[in-house]
């Protein structure tokens, strides 16, 4: 299983095998594949398919065939292949994602006093990442843990009062 960003384009490796001997991979292969969203019937679908040789396949799915999270299951059928299927999970973002990005999106101007709805934001998606409290600072870090990222500084109310970025 993979896990797929939500309205994002992915290429998915599939493998097929010939179905008399169930081993050997098929190159050459017209396939014909079904989708699932979310538990939801199957229905047919188009990638662009690419032969990559040896029985493996490439489907580029669009960000239409990602756009519904849960699971995404594909069955894949071709004449004188064994059918594939694959089950992957459509997430609205990726572990370890650097969320940095979205915090600078929601601040138009960092350094600027954010609103009280973009510091619940920031502080939300920051729970996930290594903080540490000093004095008024709290200070956010960026994945490899070896600088800052975003420093909230806070006054006595506990709400920022300041967000600087030190990328």
């Amino acid at each position: 299983m993979a896990l797929l960003k939500q309205s994002t384009a992915r290429d998915r490796m599939i493998f097929m095998v010939d179905e008399t001997d169930h081993i050997t991979g098929l190159a050459g292969l017209t396939l014909t594949i079904t989708a699932s969203k979310n538990g939801a019937a199957f229905a047919s679908i188009s990638p662009t398919v690419t032969d990559r040789g040896d029985g493996w396949y490439s489907l580029a799915l669009t960000t239409t065939h990602t756009n519904t999270l849960g699971d995404l299951a594909l069955h894949i059928t071709s004449t004188g292949a064994d059918p594939t299927d694959a089950l992957d999970e459509v997430v609205v973002e990726l572990p370890g994602a650097t969320w940095t990005a979205v915090i600078a999106d929601s601040v138009a101007t960092v350094g600027n006093r954010p609103t009280p709805l973009q510091a619940l934001l920031m502080v939300t998606r920051a729970l996930l990442t290594r903080r540490r409290a000093s004095g008024t600072d709290l200070t956010y870090y960026k994945e490899d843990n070896s600088t800052a990222s975003i420093v909230l500084e806070m006054d006595d109310a506990t709400t920022p009062t300041d967000v600087s970025r030190t990328s």
